[in-house]
């Protein structure tokens, strides 16, 4: 499935506040597909996508102006699977052509922000199994946006609870403003629709 780069946004849930959420969508723009990159591998991301130069070039700039260097060209990355132990790594397929336009099949396993920011940084295309769609997309309601179904995420009532024990609780009024939001962001039926 062909996906694109919709946005780098910061991670406020509870895992690290080093961690930022890259936003991939579908050509339809119906199912939005959530990745977790560390703040290294998301500065360049976010400054590629806004067009920025940053003071400090990354190493993946460097990367794809050496492979610019030597007239090898990225036609494709396919993310396949994920495998979260012992670190979050893609497996993924690159296809790539050198410079009398041979085919190079490539598989590895790369962490998801070297993966994103090569398509960025190369301009190729960026495709999902089926597997990795399935078990990642997140279907938008009509009219939500990418924002809306994230923060339906952070004020979900099991990180309610925990803001809750770790700052104490709310004042009886605030306690039944929030459930009531809370409640009425909950979606049936799991992750599968926001």
């Amino acid at each position: 499935m062909p996906v694109s780069i919709e946005g780098v946004r910061r991670n406020f849930g509870s895992s690290s506040v080093y961690m930022y959420t890259v936003t991939l969508i579908d050509e339809t723009e119906q199912l939005i597909f959530n990745i977790g990159v560390e703040r290294h591998e998301a500065i360049p991301i976010v400054a590629a996508l806004h067009n920025l130069t940053l003071s400090r070039p990354q190493t993946i700039n460097f990367m794809a102006d050496t492979l610019k260097l030597h007239g090898v060209t990225l036609k494709e990355v396919q993310l396949e699977h994920v495998s979260l132990s012992p670190i979050y790594l893609f497996s993924a397929t690159l296809l790539w052509s050198n410079g009398n336009n041979s085919a190079i099949v490539q598989k590895l396993d790369m962490r998801p922000g070297d993966a994103i920011g090569l398509v960025l940084f190369t301009g190729c295309s960026l495709l999902l199994s089926d597997e990795l769609a399935q078990q990642l997309g997140v279907r938008l309601s009509e009219g939500q946006t990418p924002e809306l179904c994230l923060i339906n995420d952070l004020l979900n009532p099991t990180v309610v609870d925990d803001w809750r024990e770790c700052f104490g609780t709310c004042n009886d009024k605030a306690a039944r403003e929030l459930d009531a939001r809370v409640a009425s962001m909950t979606r049936p039926g799991g992750r599968q629709n926001c």
